[in-house]
């Protein structure tokens, strides 16, 4: 009698433990998931506003601002070492050139995360549409008319033509910057990285939009080269090919969710 008694109270005690142990569980989790459904987006705050700016729309995730301060940093680190380099290998054409590149990264420039931030794209897959409170900036800029190109011995900025392509704005230059190079990458205005052959033997000619930047790698003679080459084009394509930029700072208490 006495062991069917602790059985009689073990079963509805074994009940209130369980009921205890996971119910608060699946509450937290329905409470985040609410709130993640109904935290304002930048969709959100597209429609909010009156009319929707011209030109390109752009975002800048918070955790992309810091990994591009210290992509910006490394850049100007390695090329202070290749400068050196080419200091003292008395390659006077080729210091100029990096120290133009230089210069050039230190302009102040509008950083984005290089994805898709207009408005019907993000209506398109809503998934896509970043929460408004992890953005460090977001807005828009209009197009510019000009292709810039960057080669070893510095970089040029050219006009944009009606028919502008790689092969035929390469050909604007003179031909000791870009003979020696195989290969070039051209960044588009909306930040695709594309690498196309440019001699003879492999030649990948592409239409350029007003906006794009052409980059010859650097001779690949140090880790230092290497580097810039692998890292410069996506540096580039997360700093907006436009003068004229127009930031936003409605904040999510700002903006109503659906």
């Amino acid at each position: 009698m006495f062991s069917a008694r602790i059985i009689g109270y073990a079963a509805p005690l074994l009940a209130l433990l369980l009921s205890s142990t996971f119910t608060p569980k699946t509450h937290a989790a329905n409470i985040d998931s609410a709130t993640l459904e109904t935290r304002p987006t930048l969709a959100d705050a597209w429609l909010a506003m009156d009319h929707l700016p011209a030109g390109r729309a752009y975002y800048l995730l918070d955790r992309d601002q810091e990994t591009l301060a210290q992509q910006g940093r490394q850049l100007n680190n390695e090329l202070i070492e290749l400068i050196d380099q080419a200091a003292k290998a008395g390659n006077q054409r080729q210091w100029q050139g990096l120290v133009q590149w230089q210069l050039k990264l230190r302009q102040p420039a509008t950083l984005r995360t290089v994805a898709k931030a207009a408005l019907v794209d993000l209506l398109a897959t809503p998934r896509s549409a970043p929460a408004l409170a992890s953005l460090a900036s977001y807005g828009s800029c209009l197009s510019s008319n000009w292709i810039d190109i960057w080669t070893p011995t510095g970089m040029t900025r050219l006009d944009w033509q009606e028919r502008s392509r790689l092969s035929n704005t390469l050909q604007r230059l003179p031909k000791a910057d870009y003979r020696a190079a195989d290969t070039a990458v051209v960044i588009t205005p909306g930040g695709t990285i594309q690498r196309r052959g440019i001699a003879a033997w492999n030649l990948q000619d592409a239409a350029l939009a007003p906006g794009s930047r052409i980059v010859l790698p650097l001779p690949p003679t140090s880790v230092s080269a290497r580097w810039v080459n692998e890292n410069l084009p996506s540096y580039l394509a997360a700093r907006i090919p436009s003068d004229d930029c127009t930031s936003y700072s409605m904040e999510p208490d700002d903006v109503s969710a659906p």
